[in-house]
């Protein structure tokens, strides 16, 4: 509206500047005031100083308005005229201006009210009161006048306000109800999957490398020769294996952070067996750190010593974590929940891909794997592939034989940064190693 008035000010400057000097054009402006004395037929000239306020955009004019204008334009015009007898000439109507709205709907008089003989009037004259009533048509009206019977184009609007102002709330208010209900659905699926639910808060969290000499203090073991998890059965394992700050290109400064959650019960005492329940980690270098959640069962965290890498400058060894199950009675089910970072060493990686290893030693009714892929890349396609281990199947006819293995359930999503599946019934005595590609 404003963009509007500049540009009608504009426009106006330039006819008055193009015919201003051109013969046989006359300009009638509305801000004339043509006093008594040159037409005493004319307006009051404090009700002609309000016409030129007289907004006429957006808005019907009333009755008041109508008169004013017709009877003010019409006294200017003919004063316009008179100033120029060579085009109009000297012989020009002198009867009182017409006016096409009736009294005492139209403008004021132009004979003052006369006053009482014996003082002022204490009613204000009517010259007064229109002139103030026309003060405030200098202000746009839009609500006040918008929906008017006689401005019926005003009713074409109101099927479009209905769905504005009553579907369009409605809509949001049931689309709410209906966002509620899903999040409510989707809350219940992850209490019910401990595995979504510590993806989810892993995803929530930005990744962060631990300070050198926070983790868990090791103690030193040369061999794990004995262990064998005898009387146990793993109901369930977890593996997270967070990649978002690692970079293959750069050892010293990504990290790769392990998330182990295990669900293991201990079998009942028909035979004798070891109370001692371990887990190979899967860093292999002496500067991964390790960390214990708080649980039921207190972990002890042994090494092997350190060993020369040939490939890389940091020293290689084995990572052990042993639970104690003495004062466990059998038949019982705990949870063991374990976090280490390391540099990523024992991921391998080339131009197109990336792959990781992991070895199953002995059996587990079910393996989930959750894989998060480094920043800023998705992943294409993927592939699982399992070989015989010596160290697990001695008996094995073909130890070197690959095998591709289909999940029992993947994480499908369009968010091609997680990879996620499950297997069941996993055998143990395998190495599975699962290889992918970027886009």
């Amino acid at each position: 509206m404003r963009a509007s008035g500049i540009l009608m000010d504009r426009v106006w400057q330039l006819e008055h500047e193009t015919f201003q000097d051109t013969p046989g054009f006359v300009f009638v402006p509305i801000t004339d005031v043509v006093e008594p004395s040159e037409d005493p037929t004319a307006l009051h000239p404090e009700v002609q100083r309000q016409m030129a306020n007289i907004r006429t955009d957006f808005d019907r004019f009333s009755l008041l308005e109508i008169s004013s204008l017709v009877r003010h334009g019409y006294c200017v015009g003919r004063k316009a005229c008179q100033a120029r007898p060579d085009l109009f000439g000297a012989d020009l109507p002198r009867d009182v201006p017409w006016d096409p709205v009736p009294r005492p709907y139209g403008a004021a008089a132009a004979v003052p009210v006369a006053t009482p003989a014996e003082g002022h009037s204490i009613e204000p004259a009517e010259t007064m009161v229109k002139a103030r009533t026309l003060q405030a048509s200098a202000f746009r009206r839009i609500w006040s006048s918008l929906f008017d019977f006689r401005d019926w184009s005003s009713y074409i609007y109101v099927p479009l306000f209905f769905p504005l102002l009553v579907l369009l709330p409605y809509g949001a208010f049931e689309y709410y109800k209906s966002a509620e209900q899903s999040r409510e659905l989707v809350k219940w699926l992850y209490h019910g999957s401990p595995d979504l639910s510590q993806v989810q808060t892993l995803l929530q969290t930005l990744p962060a490398i631990w300070p050198k000499g926070s983790g868990a203090a090791a103690q030193e073991r040369d061999s794990f020769e004995g262990l064998d998890n005898t009387g146990f059965t793993i109901l369930k394992e977890t593996r997270i294996a967070d990649l978002r700050l690692w970079d293959p290109t750069d050892r010293d400064k990504s990290m790769v952070q392990y998330v182990r959650r295990i669900t293991v019960m201990k079998d009942p005492d028909e035979v004798e067996h070891d109370n001692e329940f371990f887990i190979q980690l899967t860093p292999t270098h002496n500067d991964a750190l390790v960390r214990f959640p708080p649980q039921r069962l207190s972990p002890t965290l042994i090494k092997t010593p350190d060993r020369p890498d040939p490939l890389i400058a940091a020293k290689q060894c084995l990572w052990w974590v042993i639970y104690d199950f003495k004062n466990v009675p059998a038949g019982r089910v705990e949870e063991l929940n374990i976090v280490d970072q390391d540099h990523g060493v024992a991921l391998g990686s080339n131009s197109t891909g990336s792959k990781l290893t992991f070895h199953t030693w002995v059996s587990r009714a079910a393996l989930s794997m959750w894989i998060l892929m480094p920043q800023g890349k998705s992943y294409g396609s993927w592939l699982l592939t399992r070989r015989s281990d010596a160290r697990g199947r001695a008996d094995d006819p073909k130890p070197d034989k690959l095998e591709i293995v289909t999940p029992v359930e993947e994480f499908v999503s369009g968010d091609s940064s997680i990879i996620g599946f499950e297997l069941v019934g996993v055998k143990g005595g395998y190495t599975y190693e699962i290889n992918w590609t970027y886009k």
